[in-house]
Parts: C-alpha cells; sequence; structure tokens
C-alpha cells in the first residue's frame, strides 16, 4: 500500500462543531358550542411557533508529505508525532518530512435559521347521532434561511462572482411562504356501541412539505457514512400535498 498527501483526495482530518438550538411551543383551547350530550359540538383553535438557529464549523487539516509504502495496516507508525517535527540532516539542515495545513474554506462555516408561526380554527360538530362534522383551516408562515458566515456579512448577493466554488455557485437559501391549509371529515355511525362501535369516515386535508435548512444549503460536506459528498439546493421550494382519505372502522 502506499500513503501520502499526493495520493487520491490525500490525508484529512475533519473536526466539526454544530451549535443547534430549536424552540418548540404551542398552545390550544376549545369552547363548547350548543349542544346536547347525544350531540356535541365544539370549537377548536390554537396556534404554534417553532423556532431553529444552527451554527456549523468544520475545520480541515491536510497532511502535507511525500508517498510513502507501507508494509502492514498498521498507521500508528505514519502518524507518529514525531514524524511532524523539525528534524537536522547530517549537514545540519534544518527539515520537516510531515505537516498539516487548514483549508480554512469559508463555505466551511455556516448557519441557518428556520422560523415557523402556525395557527388553526376548526369546529368538531355533531349534526345528528349518526352524522359527525370536523373541519377547519391552519395557516402556516415558513421564513428558512441558510447562507455561508463569510458571504453574509459581506452581503454577497446570490451568483456573485466571490460566491463560486470551483464549477459549484454557493448561494443562499431562502424560503419565505405562508401556506394555508384546510381540512374536512365527515363520520357516519353505523353502528354505536361502545365494545363494537362502526364507523364510515371520508377526510379531505391539505399539508405542505418543506425543506430543511441542511437541504437548502449549496454546502458540500463529506459524509463517512455514504463516503461522498453531500450538498444540499438553494432552489428548493414547499410542496403542497392533498390527502383524500376513505376508511371502514
Amino acid at each position: 500500500y502506499q500513503i501520502g498527501g499526493t495520493i487520491g483526495n490525500g490525508i484529512h482530518r475533519y473536526y466539526r462543531y454544530l451549535t443547534d438550538n430549536i424552540f418548540d411551543s404551542r398552545a390550544a383551547a376549545e369552547l363548547p358550542l350548543q349542544g346536547t350530550e347525544d350531540l356535541p359540538r365544539k370549537l377548536k383553535f390554537g396556534g404554534a411557533y417553532q423556532l431553529n438557529i444552527k451554527k456549523s464549523d468544520q475545520f480541515d487539516y491536510e497532511v502535507m508529505s511525500s508517498a510513502i509504502k507501507l508494509t502492514s495496516d498498521d498507521l500508528n507508525p505514519f502518524f507518529d508525532p514525531n514524524n511532524f517535527d523539525i528534524a537536522t540532516d547530517a549537514n545540519g539542515n534544518k527539515t520537516i518530512n510531515m505537516y498539516y495545513i487548514l483549508n480554512d474554506d469559508p463555505s466551511n462555516h455556516t448557519f441557518g435559521k428556520s422560523s415557523i408561526v402556525a395557527g388553526y380554527a376548526m369546529v368538531d360538530y355533531s349534526i345528528v347521532p349518526s352524522w359527525r362534522f370536523s373541519g377547519g383551516l391552519r395557516v402556516e408562515q415558513a421564513n428558512i434561511y441558510t447562507d455561508v458566515v463569510k458571504y453574509d456579512l459581506m452581503h454577497l448577493k446570490a451568483d456573485d462572482l466571490r460566491r463560486q466554488q470551483g464549477d459549484k455557485m454557493i448561494n443562499p437559501g431562502k424560503l419565505n411562504e405562508i401556506n394555508y391549509l384546510p381540512s374536512a371529515t365527515l363520520i357516519y355511525n353505523i353502528r354505536k356501541d361502545e365494545k363494537a362501535p362502526i364507523n364510515l369516515r371520508a377526510n379531505y386535508s391539505q399539508t405542505v412539505a418543506r425543506p430543511s435548512i441542511r437541504e437548502l444549503s449549496s454546502v458540500s460536506i463529506f459524509d463517512y457514512e455514504f463516503r461522498a459528498n453531500v450538498v444540499g439546493n438553494s432552489n428548493l421550494k414547499n410542496k403542497k400535498i392533498k390527502n383524500y382519505d376513505l376508511r371502514f372502522e
């Protein structure tokens, strides 16, 4: 085997630090409407707020050395700290065989912020003993932003040439959108029995799938599990989903 800084992608030591702060809160209440014990009717409403702030730092130290041959699988002699010392040769010249350099690329330091504010109101209404309706509206506002720390401090716009990293442009990931998500459920009580009730339920709802902070980041990071670089896409958008459900219970 051969090992060294000039073979393949070289030898790297990565030190990674991630700060991930999440605040999640929600409140809900319900009010009874005019009804009876056999015909329960109520109004439900509430809200939620979630804040997620991420800060990621990566320090990439690359071993600078010439290629050497290994006669076994033991790497300890190669990485012996003595190999990284300054030595003196027979002529009194100072030499160093191995040393680390820091590849301090701006994209190694990123941040992201995500805030989601939501509110809903719905009614749970028994029409007659065998028919019940439940439905309402949920409103969500999502604001997500992620970028390289240095580029954000410099106020660089998207596609600025100073954002170029190799053949890839490191653009900020932005998402600011309000979604209106209705839902409606109609339940027919075929047999009202506490031990063995039978219901027929029809449901319609709208939901949304939104990208995470990491998925919006254009920065490429090496993943040791996949043994490949993982990169996001700053152009991702929310995906609206319509759900239809018919159930026999």
